[in-house]
This record gives C-alpha cells, sequence and structure tokens, in this order.
C-alpha cells in the first residue's frame, strides 16, 4: 500500500512539475530545416531590461523530436540557446540574435539590427513587453 501512495506521490510531483516548465517557454518564431519545423522558444524566465531594450534568450526546439537542439562544445552538450532584443517603446524587436551560446554562430550588433515592428510577433509582444511583464532593470 505504501508502495502505492508513494508512487503517486511521485507522479503527481512529475506532472506539476512539467505543468510548470510548459509555461517558461513560449513560440515566438519558427522555421523549417532538414529536422523538420523548428521553433524558437522564449524562456520567460531570462527577460531583462537593458537600458532602452528588453532582452530574452530563446532556446531551439525540434518539434519532430520534441527536443531541444543539442550543439557540442568541448566534447560537451549543451541546448542551443540564442538572445533577442525588444524595444518596448519603438513598438519593435530584432528580427536576428544578438547573443549565442554556440561560439561557430555569427551574432548581430543591436547598431546594425533589422528591426521587425512588435505586432507581427503577438506572442513576443505579450510575454516580452507586455503590461504582465514585470522585469527589473539591470
Amino acid at each position: 500500500m505504501r508502495a502505492f501512495v508513494t508512487a503517486g506521490l511521485a507522479w503527481l510531483c512529475l506532472v506539476q512539475g512539467a505543468a510548470a516548465q510548459d509555461g517558461r517557454w513560449t513560440t515566438f518564431k519558427t522555421a523549417h530545416n532538414d529536422w523538420g519545423r523548428i521553433e524558437h522558444q522564449i524562456d520567460a524566465q531570462s527577460i531583462e531590461q537593458q537600458g532602452r531594450y528588453r532582452t530574452f534568450w530563446t532556446r531551439v526546439w525540434i518539434e519532430d523530436k520534441r527536443q531541444p537542439m543539442m550543439i557540442t562544445i568541448n566534447e560537451a552538450l549543451f541546448a542551443l540557446s540564442r538572445q533577442y532584443a525588444g524595444d518596448c517603446t519603438a513598438h519593435r524587436f530584432g528580427s536576428h540574435f544578438i547573443d549565442s551560446n554556440n561560439p561557430a554562430d555569427r551574432k548581430t550588433r543591436l547598431s546594425a539590427m533589422r528591426w521587425e515592428p512588435l505586432n507581427k510577433s503577438p506572442a513576443l509582444e505579450r510575454i516580452v513587453c507586455g503590461a504582465n511583464a514585470a522585469i527589473p532593470a539591470r
């Protein structure tokens, strides 16, 4: 009987942990490559105010494999992460990433950024610049 109760509690904790994780990631951009559909998902916990920009990190998610895209650095595996910037006061966001955990990636400077209207990505507008996005200044 104790085993059933323990198993039930463990399952409940697992389900709640998975539900909490789902709310952390929001897709704002999609693409297709050899792996199929690729989603760029905002990590809501990484949003920071840096000067006039709000920056945030994303993961690159392979939808068909239901896992993040992985890279190797010095023979160690890491989930590919990229940092983007949004200019909430000007209602725009940078279409290219400004930083990455992959040393081979070519980053874009903010001064050379190609800006897109924020309303092209309602998810980004809501998560990064929305009224509920209380971000501490840095």
